[in-house]
Formats: structure tokens, C-alpha cells, sequence
């Protein structure tokens, strides 16, 4: 698309300034990495690990917010030193913090909340104002044919969001804004079947328009970009990045089936669970139930399934294998997380343990890992993941207790355990239930400013170095527990800070910093060169 020119504003952001290969979180999921995006430190320091966590005493999951985090962010750093600051749509960020400026709430932020904006009554004066401001995250999975309205939606809420941003910009000058226009990634999650022949979920039928839907997406976005930038009367300094790539994913993984099979995972002694197990192994199941109810037309979406107080979810509880039917006194490991994420159920943590700490969970932690790493796909006879890693090789800090204790991935991330609704399936491997495009560790970082030097090496960096670098292009010196460095690579020289002078020592690329060998110690990937080459040339310096 930058090749094609369908992309201006991006491309004149890259052609003059500096850009490098943003490594993500492990896994890369969007409560994990945005986190540690405003933080800069990683999940064992702010404490968050997917998009729900255990409560403490149950085995029950809940929400994560803006309150689970534990770490500080940078609009906050930034706003003790009396910057003002405007912060629009970023994840997780819900309920809205007080902040020194405003803030709006972004995904996951229920719909007629009151604490959505900060100041409160920001949302109320935007309604009266500007009447349409809604730019939630649209739903994600769409049927056959419903491509073009997923479109439509993406185009409102898009627009929606630059007239919100256009019309705090005019009223007040900021010293940070952060944003982040969410479209492409629930165009990629839905539409990546129509770019891939391969794919499980190709349709050539519908091929056409889905394409067309899905690279408007990134069109969108680009036009955002421009819009937003076209309000500053003075070259600011940008940042433009993903907190992830996007890619194709195939299969799904019911691994608590696996963990049942091996004896980690045990059921119930009762007439009751004796006889969903039955019905299981026939493929009465939830994901089915929910298939055949979305079919019939009783259920709008199989995402309105998902929350923990749907109808739906506890209706099929009742009659469906499912958690609820878990002997946990016999249980040894169980699964759940958007990664499939693997938690023992240890002693003096989970109320029922049924490990000890010590040698025994370090003895079931070699031993789950070692045959995690031999599973074959029962069809296709390929191993399916390739990358098993312990929370004490992913994270450090006061909260990494609190994290998955085996996280497992494939290299490819055509497969992907997931967590829909703990046993969906009574198959190990399915085609994925829920998406046909997924998340990749290799981001995209742009920096353009007065502040940034154009670099075009093949350079990486990590979403740790996004809030020190902020800090740092603002005159605040990082707080030394964060993780991320300086963006040496792409900064001018020296930049003064209120604090002290930070030197940028203009031979050090990005690729060369001590950071980066951390980043590839922990990462699972191999990471590729830099963005692609490409004619970025463009007569107008922010096209709308």
C-alpha cells in the first residue's frame, strides 16, 4: 500500500524520519502490551496478563481495567510535571483516571458508562457538542456478506474519533496526546481469510469485497492520521506505531481437551458431569450451542456470548461440559487465557491446589513443557507449537506470580489455543472458531519530528522504549525501574531534560542497544528487517 501510494501520511511520517520493527509482548496480546507501552515496564512489574485475571480465592476470571494496572503511566509522570496531556481510545484504560488534562476511555469500555471520561462531565459537553461521538471498537466477527457493513462501521467510528480529537485540539494545546484508531485491528481479525488462497476460510466469492474492506481499513487510519496532524500549527514530534503485527491464523487448540487426555485436568465423579461428558464426546458442546443458536437467529453474535454475565454463557453451562464440572482436588493444570495459557493449580495460591511449590511444581513444569513441545496436529501430523516458555523466563518483577505459568506459541501462529468458553470442542484441533487473522509480534515504529533523525537500517526495538522516549522528547529523565531505554537510535543527539542532560550518542542504532538483547533473549521470533522499501515521495505534507 505505501508502494501504491495509498498510504501518504504514513509514508511521509517514514520517508523523513526514523523507523525500526517494534517487537511486542509475549504473547502479543493487547492488555499485555499496552500496558507495557505507557508504562515501559514488563507484565511482572504493572501486573496485567490478558484481558481478564483470576480473582483471588476462586477459579473465576474477571475483567481487567485501568485500575489492575500497577505501574505508573506516562501521562501520569508526564502530568506531576505539569504537562497537560490528552489521552483518546487507548485499551484498557477504563474507568477514565484523573489525569492533568483528559482522558476517554477505550476497549473494553462498556456502552452508558458514567466514568468513561475524564473530567466526567467531558462526556456529557461532547454529546451537546458534537451529538455522535461513539467510536467504540466495533464487533469483530462478521458473517458471510457482512463485510461491507463492518466497513460502514469502521468508517463512522473512525470519523467519529478525528471529530472528537479535532474538537479537543482546538479548544486546548496539549503537551501529549496519545490516541490509538483500533479499525485495522478488528478488520484484520475478520477479513484476513479473503487475502490468504490458503486459508481455511477462504471464500473466493466474497474475496473481492472483503479486501476491499479490509485495506480501507488501513486507509482509514491513514486519513486519521492526517487530519489529526493537520490541527498543530507546529511541527510536533510523532510517534506512529502498533502494539503488534497482524497475520493469518488457521487453527484453533482446545488445550484443556489435551490436559484432560494426559490426566492434568480431571472431571467430577457425578451421574451429572458422567453425562455431558457423554454428550461432549457426541459434540454437544458450547461452541456448537452457540453456532446453531446464532443460525436460528437466537443469539445476535457470538461475542455478546462472552462476557461473564451473558444469559447465553450460563444457560449453556448449565447442560454443557464446563468449567463448573472441573474436580479441582484432582486438577493439576488448567487452561485459560486469549493464548491458551497454561496455570497450575498450586497449593496456597488456587483455593483447591493440588501442587506443591518446590520441587513437585518445577518437576510438573519440565514434564508438561517437554510433551507440550511434542504435540502433533492429529490430521496433519506437523508439531503444533514450538515455543514454551515459563513466567520465570518472560517476566520479573513484584507481580509476576500473578502470570500464566507456561505460555506456548507457534513460531508461524497459523495455531492458536484459545480460551472460548474453556472447553469449546470435543477436537483438539479445529479450524478457529473465532477469527481467520490474528496478532504477530513485529509492530511498526515511526518516529518523525524536530527531534528525530531519519535511520533506514534494519533496526528493532521493543514497546518498552515507547514510554522512555516520550519521557525523554518531553524533558523528563525515565524513572530508572523502567524497563525500555531511549530510542537512540532514532533521537537527536542530545536532548535536554529538565532533570539532566540525557546524551544520545548519534553512532548507537537502535539494533545496537543493550535493550535489544534483552528483547531478543526473551523473544520468541525471529525478526525480520525493517519495513519494506518503498517510493514514499508525496506532494503534500499531510494529506486529508
Amino acid at each position: 500500500m505505501l508502494r501504491e501510494g495509498k498510504l501518504p501520511n504514513i509514508a511521509r511520517l517514514s520517508k523523513d524520519g526514523g523507523r525500526a520493527t517494534l517487537m511486542s509482548s509475549t504473547p502479543p496480546l493487547s492488555p499485555i502490551a499496552w500496558a507495557s507501552i505507557i508504562t515501559g515496564v514488563n507484565p511482572g512489574k504493572h501486573g496485567v496478563y490478558d484481558f481478564a485475571q483470576r480473582e483471588q480465592g476462586t477459579y473465576d476470571f474477571v475483567p481487567n481495567s485501568s485500575a489492575k494496572r500497577r505501574a505508573r503511566a506516562m501521562w501520569n509522570i508526564l502530568g506531576d510535571r505539569g504537562k497537560r496531556v490528552c489521552v483518546v481510545n487507548v485499551p484498557l484504560t477504563y474507568p477514565a483516571e484523573r489525569v492533568n488534562g483528559v482522558m476517554i476511555s477505550g476497549f473494553p469500555s462498556p456502552p452508558n458508562a458514567e466514568n468513561w471520561t475524564y473530567p466526567r462531565s467531558l462526556g456529557a459537553d461532547l454529546e451537546r457538542e458534537l451529538h455522535d461521538v461513539d467510536f467504540r471498537k466495533p464487533v469483530a466477527l462478521v458473517d458471510d456478506g457482512e463485510e461491507e457493513g463492518l466497513l460502514e462501521e469502521l468508517t463512522k467510528t473512525t470519523m467519529n474519533q478525528v471529530r472528537v480529537l479535532k474538537h479537543l485540539l482546538a479548544k486546548e494545546r496539549y503537551d501529549f496526546v496519545m490516541t490509538v484508531f483500533d479499525g485495522i485491528d478488528t478488520a484484520s481479525h475478520s477479513l484476513w481469510r479473503y487475502l490468504d488462497t490458503k486459508h481455511p476460510k477462504y471464500d473466493p466469492k466474497l474475496a473481492e469485497q472483503g479486501r476491499r474492506a479490509f485495506y480501507r481499513s488501513y486507509e482509514l487510519a491513514d486519513e486519521a492520521i492526517g487530519e489529526v496532524l493537520g490541527e498543530f500549527d507546529v511541527r510536533p514530534n510523532v510517534i506512529v506505531l502498533s502494539d503488534h503485527g497482524n497475520g493469518p491464523v488457521y487453527y484453533g487448540v482446545c488445550i484443556n481437551n489435551w490436559l484432560a487426555e494426559r490426566g492434568y485436568l480431571a472431571f467430577k465423579r457425578n451421574v451429572r458431569t458422567d453425562l455431558k461428558r457423554w454428550a461432549f464426546r457426541r459434540g454437544f458442546n458450547v461452541y456448537n450451542m452457540f453456532m446453531l443458536a446464532k443460525r436460528l437467529g437466537i443469539l445476535p453474535s457470538l461475542e455478546a456470548a462472552y462476557g461473564k454475565s451473558s444469559l447465553a454463557l450460563r444457560t449453556v453451562k448449565r447442560i454443557a461440559l464446563s468449567f463448573d464440572d472441573i474436580d479441582w482436588e484432582r486438577t493439576k493444570v488448567y487452561s485459560f487465557g486469549n493464548y491458551g495459557q497454561l496455570c497450575v493449580n498450586l497449593k496456597g495460591r488456587e483455593p483447591l491446589g493440588a501442587v506443591d511449590a518446590g520441587s513437585e511444581y518445577e518437576g510438573l513444569i519440565d514434564q508438561v513443557r517437554r510433551e507440550l513441545l511434542e504435540l502433533r496436529d492429529p490430521e496433519r501430523g506437523n508439531v503444533i507449537f514450538d515455543h514454551v516458555l515459563t513466567k520465570k523466563e518472560l517476566y520479573r518483577g513484584p507481580f509476576s506470580d500473578e502470570a500464566p505459568d507456561l505460555v506456548f506459541l507457534d513460531s508461524k501462529m497459523l495455531y492458536n489455543a484459545h480460551r472460548f468458553f474453556e472447553l469449546a470442542s470435543n477436537s483438539l484441533v479445529t479450524p478457529h472458531p473465532i477469527y481467520s487473522g490474528n496478532h504477530k509480534p513485529e509492530g511498526i515504529l515511526i518516529g518523525w519530528g524536530p527531534r528525530f533523525t531519519a535511520n533506514r537500517g534494519a533496526e528493532v526495538a521493543s514497546i518498552l522504549d515507547v514510554a522512555p522516549s516520550v519521557l525523554v522528547l518531553a524533558g523528563a529523565a525515565p524513572p530508572a525501574y523502567m524497563d525500555g531505554e531511549p530510542l537512540l537510535g532514532m533521537l537527536s543527539p542530545v536532548i535536554d531534560t529538565e532533570d539532566e542532560p540525557v546524551p544520545l550518542a548519534p553512532e548507537l542504532r537502535v539494533g545496537e542497544r543493550r535493550n535489544v538483547r534483552k528483547v531478543r533473549e526473551s523473544s520468541l521470533f525471529t525478526v525480520p528487517g525493517a519495513m519494506a522499501e518503498a517510493d514514499l515521495s508525496s506532494n503534500k505534507e499531510f494529506p486529508r
